[in-house]
């Protein structure tokens, strides 16, 4: 938990720091607006301690949602944003107040629609940076099924080995309490992160993880 002004400034300077780092993925335009709506989507998170989500287009400020941890709904708002600015290939700072990585729902939002930059700050200061080239931004339905029946594949493949690993069956994951599930989600998220880093490898993708920046 980032409690004190003085953590809160150094996980600031951290965030800061990190982004440095992804900065040399963008594009000028691109750089400033991210470095705006990153401090505001941080910042919002900071001070609110919920999730919280910006969107933007190349021309400019799309949308904002926010609420509790897991319930910001980005699926919904990103076909809607879309829809409204046709043809304008979305980006998106997100938070998550427990630093955690992107969601499987994140990821898979990120790949199945049409826009290419998710930044994911923590309250840490950690980035999770997710681009999508911009040649394949609109790739056909059918490789688009493909691409995310494998990583379904690959994510239950990934929770069936973690309740492996502990001896728990998907029944007593489903009955565990609230603290339990979200311990074993907060490593199946990350682990299936790390895994499709290892995959986006062919110049379509690019994942990337920075956590230590300044302290």
């Amino acid at each position: 938990m980032i409690n004190t002004l003085d953590e809160q400034q150094k996980a600031r300077n951290r965030l800061l720091d990190n982004f440095s780092k992804i900065a040399l993925y963008l594009s000028e335009p691109e750089r400033k607006q991210f470095y705006k709506y990153l401090l505001l989507t941080f910042d919002f998170g900071i001070k609110n301690g919920i999730e919280c989500a910006y969107f933007w287009g190349d021309n400019g400020f799309i949308r904002f949602v926010s609420g509790d941890t897991g319930n910001t709904h980005i699926s919904d708002d990103i076909c809607e944003a879309f829809n409204e600015k046709e043809n304008i290939p979305l980006s998106i700072t997100h938070n998550h107040p427990k630093s955690i990585a992107p969601s499987y729902n994140d990821i898979n939002v990120f790949l199945k629609y049409p826009f290419k930059n998710i930044v994911v700050c923590g309250h840490i200061g950690n980035l999770y940076f997710l681009q999508k080239d911009q040649y394949i931004i609109k790739i056909s339905d059918d490789e688009n099924e493909k691409l995310l029946n494998s990583l379904r594949e690959l994510y239950k493949n990934i929770i069936n080995k973690c309740l492996q690993v502990n001896n728990y069956t998907a029944e007593d994951l489903k009955n565990a309490n609230d603290e339990i599930q979200a311990a074993y989600f907060r490593i199946i998220d990350e682990l299936y992160f790390d895994n499709i880093c290892k995959r986006a490898d062919k110049g379509r993708f690019i994942f990337k993880h920075y956590k230590e920046g300044a302290k």
